[in-house]
């Protein structure tokens, strides 16, 4: 069996997502810098959602959804050769952010995100 093995779908995992909890708020360190009209806009487009060690945020090629933060937890950002070898960018640990970029641009993603630690 394998332990990173996840039968929920994106959609699944986006149906879950919650509004951010104070706790949830007090771990995004930039919050605190923004005036109180950007800091409401944000909070009101920020949902939560719990992502199971294996299961994948993103995928190359598919159309940007958000941009992200990391609030506990671990992932891997990586990328797929034509041989099927597995290339690691980097970790994300919490408190790190990503997909910015790549929404400001409106691409499609060029990694995948796979959690790796809850």
């Amino acid at each position: 069996m394998n332990p990173f093995a996840s039968t929920r779908s994106g959609s699944d995992i986006l149906g879950a997502a919650q509004p951010p909890q104070p706790a949830d708020l007090d771990g995004i360190p930039w919050l605190s810098t923004l005036d109180d009209e950007e800091r409401e806009r944000v909070k009101a487009a920020l949902v939560v959602g719990d992502i199971r060690p294996g299961e994948y945020i993103c995928r190359i090629g598919r159309p940007v959804t958000y941009w992200f933060g990391l609030l506990e937890g671990l992932l891997k950002m990586s990328n797929d050769d034509s041989q099927g070898a597995v290339i690691t960018f980097t970790g994300v640990a919490p408190g790190g952010w990503f997909g910015e970029g790549t929404v400001i641009k409106r691409e499609h993603y060029r990694y995948n995100i796979q959690a790796l630690r809850k």
